[in-house]
């Protein structure tokens, strides 16, 4: 079992850990790396954030240290195709998780590379179909990958 605190409030740790260089997000806090401080910290606004039974498994997990910190990586594409090389799903655009559309997402893109590949039987045609998996899908993609963004600065803004 698994669980999301969405957290604006450490992103210095996150960088401070080398998580996030610059824009980039590298890689995820290890519980083992999550500073006892920061467990004192989360456990004293468990106490006023979470009602039961929330509360007893979330301070459950931090005296474990069942703890990470994952920074939230969000990309908008400028395009999804090149010639007869085509990226669908997080390889081509990435949601903050927040939107919980990033199955649907990639689905919805599977469908449309599946489609132009059975349109561009030949090699000649693959390039002009995969122009119609990008025309398809890339301002949908953006747009959802963006809304998320306007989302996650105001939760953001609302959480300093």
């Amino acid at each position: 079992m698994g669980f999301a605190w969405y957290d604006a409030g450490r992103n210095d740790l996150l960088r401070e850990k080398g998580c996030v260089v610059g824009d980039i997000v590298r890689h995820t806090l290890a519980a083992a790396d999550v500073p006892d401080v920061t467990l004192r910290e989360l456990a004293s606004e468990a106490d006023d954030l979470w009602p039961q039974p929330w509360h007893d498994v979330i301070a459950d997990c931090i005296r474990q240290r069942g703890v990470i910190g994952t920074p939230i990586a969000e990309y908008v594409p400028d395009r999804l195709v090149n010639g007869r090389l085509a990226l669908d799903g997080d390889a081509a655009h990435v949601p903050t998780p927040m939107t919980g559309s990033g199955f649907s997402m990639a689905a919805a893109d599977a469908e449309a590379v599946a489609e132009a590949v059975a349109a561009g039987l030949d090699e000649q045609d693959m390039a002009l179909a995969l122009e119609w998996y990008e025309r398809t899908r890339l301002s949908s993609v953006r747009r959802s990958v963006q809304t998320g963004q306007q989302f996650s600065r105001a939760f953001a803004d609302q959480s300093t």
